[in-house]
């Protein structure tokens, strides 16, 4: 994986690294194995080869497995899985944007919508636990003068990354319509 540590440079400068989603993967299905569970101790129980404690552990272990799966307990506290991977690079200065190999001047660019939704490391704290985010889900929309539009994903560092480029859009809105979408804390 590529190293975040020299992302910020000049303040007149943003690096940082594109991000290529890709399909996640589909997660084993517990709801599977809860209904299995559950289809056995009904059998037992319809066939009379089980009594009532034997009968309460078929339906609550079933219930408490989709529980854990509904409310991603085992997930707790843990680093998100990066579905997908880091490409190549994107610099935005004063007087271009360059994404991987492809440079965009400012004059070239009509608007730019710039979304910050989360940094590396970040704690995401919701009805279902905490995780511990990969900072890759910021995007960045920009329209061109010819209406092309260019769309890609990127990673933020830390919050003081996400900061720097806040910043130079400050610079940038001079010559480029920008909309900031601020959702960090």
């Amino acid at each position: 994986m590529a190293k975040t540590d020299n992302l910020l440079y000049n303040e007149n400068e943003f690096r940082t690294f594109v991000f290529e989603e890709k399909k996640p993967e589909k997660p084993f299905p517990i709801w599977l194995i809860s209904l299995t569970l559950f289809s056995i101790g009904l059998l037992l129980y319809v066939s009379d080869n089980i009594n009532f404690w034997t009968g309460l552990i078929f339906i609550l272990v079933p219930y408490g497995l989709i529980e854990i799966d509904r409310l991603k307990l085992y997930k707790w506290g843990n680093k998100e899985k990066l579905q997908g991977s880091f490409n190549g690079e994107l610099r935005i200065n004063t007087d271009e944007i360059i994404i991987s190999d492809k440079t965009y001047k400012t004059e070239e660019i009509k608007s730019l919508n710039i979304t910050y939704d989360s940094f590396y490391r970040e704690k995401d704290i919701d009805a279902f636990g905490i995780s511990i985010k990969n900072g890759e889900t910021n995007s960045l929309k920009m329209t061109l003068r010819n209406n092309k539009t260019v769309e890609i994903k990127f990673k933020f560092a830390s919050l003081d990354h996400a900061k720097k480029l806040l910043e130079l859009t400050d610079l940038l809105k001079r010559r480029i319509f920008i909309t900031n979408d601020w959702k960090l804390n």
